[in-house]
């Protein structure tokens, strides 16, 4: 296990999209970055994303993927 990078995003959740009953992209990450925000990454194989996605769906998949986090931690800490 390394270090993390100062001033890197670090991974909050791993989480797989279904686009389509027929397509689920698995292994995404939520990373959270220094300034607090939130982004998603693609998998990778071989160092290179293994999927690409035109905005508005990355903009879906952020969404959804913020939404339950933030659900998932407003939950786990509000008892």
């Amino acid at each position: 296990m390394e270090p993390a990078v100062p001033g890197a995003a670090v991974t909050v959740a791993l989480f797989n999209a279904a686009i389509t009953p027929e397509l689920t992209i698995a292994n995404m990450k939520l990373r959270k970055k220094p300034d607090g925000d939130l982004k998603i990454e693609a998998p990778r194989a071989f160092g290179e994303p293994a999927a690409l996605m035109r905005r508005p769906l990355v903009n879906r998949i952020h969404a959804a993927a913020v939404a339950a986090y933030k659900g998932i931690c407003i939950d786990r800490f509000s008892h």
